[in-house]
């Protein structure tokens, strides 16, 4: 008799509880610098496991710059089901020569830029108003100019966004170690709280533990804002056996493809355990076809890197 009365009780408790809602699926986070640069093997070879976000090649752009004049690239990445994360660079970026200063210091220079970061972003967002675009503010500023320097470009153009229709979460500043976070804070202060975005490429050259993704937590440590929207938005080995003088002067020599593929799993699962804490948004690995850091070879055959990020894309994408 008890028994009965308790089953019951439990059915209406049952009927009188909200349903519980189905859980809500996981947003992809990975993704390949190049990822819309080839059609060998297919376009959407990476898509199709999850690898969607896109970066570099045909989606990186001058601010300034119309949607028609890079329909192109950018419209092609849309259509695959990507999305795009847009490096938005000076005019005469494509002149610069990494580790050489490069960065506009001239008012005028920093003004037309923020000028054109708007109007390029707004008609973006404008054309394709569904399709979850992202904005990086230059590519690697670290690799041109001083945070100083950075931080008066950041200093004239976020305000600009935060009085636009330019989501600001979407527009990432570029971040680097070395104190290179508080110097952006020591040039301008008010910068501690205007940014809500950042995006790094925690390269580990040496692979000596604190470099790569580790550092990434680190700094982290030293944003006042912006430090749940983080994206890595470069990193990958380069191996050495295939392209022996770009990969041994780059950021991440590897002596081959299988220790190239190696060094990456073991870099994508910090990046996993970053993303499952809530704030490590995406991981975009460098790159589709780009000699010894292809993921995929021009006939579109996979490389041993390429299949273990398909693999792994497959599992936890």
């Amino acid at each position: 008799m008890r028994l009965r009365v308790l089953l019951a009780l439990l059915a209406l408790l049952a009927l009188a509880s909200p349903v519980r809602a189905a859980a809500v699926p996981h947003e992809p986070w990975l993704g390949l610098n190049g990822n819309s640069g080839t059609a060998h093997g297919g376009l959407e070879r990476f898509v199709e496991e999850n690898v969607v976000y896109d970066r570099s090649g045909g989606v990186e752009m001058t601010a300034g710059d119309t949607v028609a004049e890079d329909e192109p690239g950018l419209g092609r990445s849309i259509r695959a089901g990507m999305i795009p994360v847009i490096p938005l660079d000076f005019a005469g970026y494509s002149k610069c020569r990494y580790g050489h200063p490069c960065l506009p210091t001239d008012p005028k220079a920093i003004s037309e830029y923020a000028r054109g970061f708007i109007a390029t972003a707004d008609e973006v967002i404008d054309r394709y108003p569904v399709v979850p675009v992202k904005f990086e503010i230059i590519n690697e500023p670290w690799g041109y100019g001083s945070s100083q320097e950075y931080a008066a470009f950041l200093a004239l153009l976020l305000p600009l966004v935060a009085h636009s229709d330019i989501p600001p979460e979407d527009v990432y500043a570029g971040a680097s170690g070395e104190g290179w976070v508080q110097g952006l804070y020591a040039a301008q202060p008010q910068l501690r709280t205007e940014i809500h975005g950042w995006y790094l490429h925690p390269y580990g050259r040496e692979r000596r533990p604190g470099q790569g993704m580790a550092e990434v937590p680190r700094t982290r440590g030293e944003m006042a804002s912006g430090q749940d929207n983080l994206i890595v938005s470069e990193i990958g080995f380069c191996a050495a056996s295939i392209r022996r003088v770009q990969c041994l002067s780059s950021a991440a020599p590897a002596a081959d493809p299988a220790e190239a593929a190696s060094a990456l799993a073991g870099e994508l699962r910090l990046a996993l355990a970053d993303h499952r804490a809530g704030w490590l948004r995406a991981v975009l690995v460098y790159s589709r076809t780009d000699g010894g850091w292809a993921m995929q070879l021009p006939k579109g055959r996979l490389t041993d890197s390429g299949r273990m990020l398909e693999s792994f894309a497959a599992r936890y994408g």
